[in-house]
Formats: structure tokens, sequence, C-alpha cells
């Protein structure tokens, strides 16, 4: 089988044509994967009985590397279900290969599973291990697929010498997907709704970059052709020399040494004027893996980027630092919560071909802002730089948020709550008198445990912890719940309590029954919802 050098190019054209096994087959193969073993399966030979079996129209191999060891699998159930998808995990996870799983039953939505084996400790009787497969999903509209999705699905390309390392590959580009916006990756550094919202009130937004977009851009011309074949020592030279010179940098190499240090960076990037350091880079070759190590780094194949800048960073080097791989260009900071997989990463490419020809747009604003010099430059009494202000302004908003959320949550909400459960026995229970200690008491604790369910169930959801994006688990959700409600209090405040009162009764325990089930679904498990 050969192994590509790079990630596939690739277009939403080539995701929208995915529209049978055929199409999912040709794809693989584009992708570097071995389909030469492509082998209609049974739900029997696969150990699927049952109602399982009934629910699934057909089961194909598609790939398989020469040793065995990681399997695509495509599977056409009749309805996409999480339930179908937890059975065949639960089966398929029993087996020593390592398995992604494609399914599609209409092909309008296709989703990928990747079935991730964690060996864990047992805490019963005798001790020992057990293994417990993990699911990661990702799914995509193929009529609609977006610029995260052709982002994401190129990742797939199989690039390593083994399908251990392959696997390896996948689990990350499985796990990033989740952070993966329209013009970045925000792992965790900042805060996303400050990038995307209150960044844009910053003067600096509105500085133009045209000049740096076009020497830039003609650095970037055919790209993936230029570069792919070039080594570290090209690539350095050619191109991320200029670049970096037009970010305002003096790129200042490390002094050489026969010994690789893993706490030195490859480069101090200093001002123009080559008086202070204003941050340290890490450079490879076009394309490299920087999640860790890439046999086709000829130079440095075994080197793992991301504790490479950590150990740079841990020992002084830099407090903010960049590595790149020429397209993909990351920043890492000392004041990160989790410094090796805290980072913000931007596609150069991808925005220098979203911004267009001529007009550097907010694609491009995102890489330019983040690298350039000034973001790294502190005032002359050590004033915190650009960069540190993205990062305080990322979390001053999320402890604002967090405590307009207690004032609202234990000032409006905590007695509003109270309040249906003292309804609640005075209406259904005819409980007339005054509640005594014992049943204050009660009414406090029951309060406190919806509240802190709903919250459980507020952030869940929000951090893409359940399966809010999954039909079955959706329609049961908690944000179902909330829209059905929005759409009836409509969009002007003054008119909300009214239109709320009109919509739904006082009387009616529909939505509280709903929200039993979930909560029942959360504590005891439900194989329909995921």
């Amino acid at each position: 089988m050969a192994v590509l050098k790079t990630d596939l190019d690739l277009t939403t054209k080539d995701l929208a044509g995915l529209t049978s096994p055929d199409a999912l087959t040709a794809f693989l193969s584009r992708l570097g994967y071995d389909t030469s073993r492509r082998t209609v399966l049974t739900t029997t030979s696969m150990g699927l009985s049952g109602e399982t079996a009934a629910a699934i129209r057909s089961i194909e191999l598609l790939s398989e590397d020469e040793e065995g060891f990681l399997r695509v699998l495509f599977v056409q159930p009749k309805a996409l279900t999480a339930k179908v998808r937890h059975d065949l995990v639960r089966v398929v996870g029993k087996s020593n290969q390592d398995h992604m799983i494609i399914l599609a039953a209409t092909f309008d939505r296709l989703e990928f599973v990747l079935l991730d084996k964690k060996t864990r400790e047992h805490a019963g009787p005798g001790g020992g291990y057990k293994v417990q497969v993990v699911s990661k999903i990702f799914s995509i509209d193929r009529r609609k697929p977006s610029s995260q999705d052709v982002r994401t699905l190129r990742q797939f390309t199989w690039t390593h010498q083994d399908a251990l390392d392959q696997f390896d590959k996948l689990r990350v580009v499985f796990d990033n997907a989740v952070f993966t916006n329209e013009f970045f990756q925000n792992r965790g550094l900042f805060s996303d709704y400050f990038l995307l919202e209150r960044l844009k009130d910053d003067a600096v937004w509105r500085e133009n970059p045209s000049s740096v977009f076009h020497h830039v851009r003609r650095l970037y011309q055919d790209a993936q052709a230029r570069w792919h074949e070039k080594g570290r020592a090209e690539i350095t030279a050619q191109l991320l020399k200029p670049v970096f010179g037009h970010l305002d940098f003096l790129a200042v190499p490390s002094p050489a040494s026969n010994d690789r240090d893993d706490t030195t960076p490859d480069f101090f990037l200093k001002d123009p004027t080559g008086a202070r350091n204003l941050s340290a880079a890490f450079v490879y070759p076009w394309e490299r893996w920087l999640d860790g190590p890439d046999f086709q780094d000829s130079d440095h194949p075994d080197e793992n980027p991301g504790a490479r800048v950590v150990a740079a960073i841990e020992a002084g080097h830099a407090d903010w630092a960049i590595v790149t791989n020429g397209r993909l260009w990351r920043l890492y900071s000392r004041k990160a919560h989790a410094r090796s997989t805290n980072f913000y990463q931007v596609d150069l490419v991808e925005a220098l071909n979203v911004s267009g020809e001529t007009d550097p747009n907010e694609a491009f604003r995102y890489w330019w802002l983040f690298f350039r010099s000034a973001a790294f430059q502190k005032g002359v009494a050590g004033e915190e730089c650009w960069l540190d202000s993205v990062l305080q302004g990322s979390r001053d908003y999320a402890k604002r948020l967090g405590d307009r959320l207690k004032e609202r949550v234990f000032l409006k909400i905590f007695p509003h709550l109270a309040e249906g459960f003292l309804a609640d026995r005075r209406g259904r229970l005819n409980m007339k008198g005054k509640p005594s200690p014992e049943e204050l008491s009660d009414v406090y604790e029951a309060t406190l445990t919806l509240l802190y369910r709903l919250l459980f169930l507020l952030y869940a959801e929000s951090r893409d912890l359940l399966p809010v994006r999954e039909g079955p688990y959706s329609e049961a959700s908690l944000k179902k719940l909330k829209e059905e409600i929005a759409a009836k209090a409509g969009v002007a405040l003054d008119q909300t309590d009214e239109l709320v009162e009109r919509a739904f009764s006082d009387k009616e325990t529909g939505f509280y029954d709903r929200l039993g089930a979930l909560f029942k679904a959360m504590d005891k498990g439900d194989p329909v919802l995921n």
C-alpha cells in the first residue's frame, strides 16, 4: 500500500459525492486506504442477531490493511439510531482489530464512528484489567458539508507507516473535531465566544492586513504542489523565514548543536530591531503530523512537537510559542491550564483560500492577528501583550458569565422552582396549611436537586458531552425542551411572560415528565438515547 506523504486536499464537492458504498470505497482509496479486500458481510457473520440484525440493510468491509489491524466497515441501517450504533459498537468492539465504522441510512447524513479501546483497572473482586470501548463520533451533512467537515475529513488521509500509528492519528483527529470552528481550532486555550464575538469589538480587528495578505498569498500560491516534497531546511529558508519576516519578526536560529535539545526552539523570534525576544518557534516539514511522531519526517521522525514546545515553555524560553508545519500554525501558552493539549490553530492554506484573491476577510485575520509580532510585544514597563489580554479577556468573560449565572440561579430561578413545589403541595396534594420546618427542608432539598440536575444537563449538552446532535437524544434533550418554550415565548421581551402563560398551563406536567425521563436516562442509562 502506497502511503501518502501529506493529507489529501478535499473540497465540499468530494464530500457531496459520497452517495453509495462504491463512492465511499473510492473515497477511502483516494485517502490511501487499502480497499482491495472489500467484502460483503452478513449480520450473522458479525455476530449480530435479533432486533439489531433486523434493523440493518447491509454491511461491508471497505478497507483492511495487510496485517488486519485496522478495518473500515460500512453499515447501512434502516434508520440511523443511537441503539443501532450502540449494538454495533458493543459487538464489533469485542474483536482484536481496531475499527472505524461509517454509518448511513439514506446517505444524506454520514456518521463516522471510531472504536477507541481504553484499558482500565477492574474495581471488582480479583482486580485485573478490563477493556472499555469508547465510540468517538463525527458526522456530516453530505449535501451541505461545512469547511470544518472538509478540514476534518482530509486528516483521515493515511499518512503513517503502519495501521497502529494511523489509528493513533485518527484518534487525535476525532478528538480535535469537537474543537474545530469555521476559521480556527481552539482547543481550550481561549473562549470561543470571545474569539467569535467580543474580539471583533477590538480596535485591532479593524486594522488592514492587505500588505501582509498579498505577500503571504504569493508564498502560498500552489502551496501543496510547491512545498510537500521539500525538506525542513528548504521549507524553513524559502517559506517560513519569509513569512516570519512579513509578520514583523526577526527569526534568529538557535545555536547549532549536534545533540538536539528538546527544550531548545528552532528559532527565537525577536522584534524587528533584534533587541527583545518575543516568542519561540518550532518548525517542521510541510504538513508534518504535529500531535506525535511522524515517520515521514526524515530529520526527526520520533519527535513529538507538542511535548517539545511544552518542555521549551517550562524551561523559560517563551511565554507564548509557535509551532508550524507550514500549513498549520499553532499557539501554545505558559498560562494555559493544560500546556500540552490547550492550543489555538489556524490552517493558513484554508484561510487564504477562503479570503479569495484580493480581500483578506475574517479567515485571514484569525491567523494574522494571533501570529504577528505585535501580538507578542509587551509594553515598556512589562505590561501584558495582546495575546495575554485575549487570554485574560476570555477568562474574565467566563468569570462574569459564571457570576451572572449564580446571581440569576440563586436569586431568581431557585425561588421560582421552590414556589413550584409549594404550589404543587397546595394544589395536587391539597395541603392548605403553613408548611412545617420538615416540609420546608424537603422543598429546599428537592429544589437543589432539580436545580443541579438542570445545570448538569445545560453544561453537558453545551460541551457536547451528551449526544445532543444525534436524533434520538436531540428529541429528548433539555435543548429541545428550551427551544419549544422559546418558540412560544417569541422575541419581544415585554411579551414573553404573557405568551408563555397563554401557551402552557400550570396544571400540565408534560415538561416535568420529560425532564424526569431525561434524569432517569442520566442516572440509569438508556441505549436508545446513546
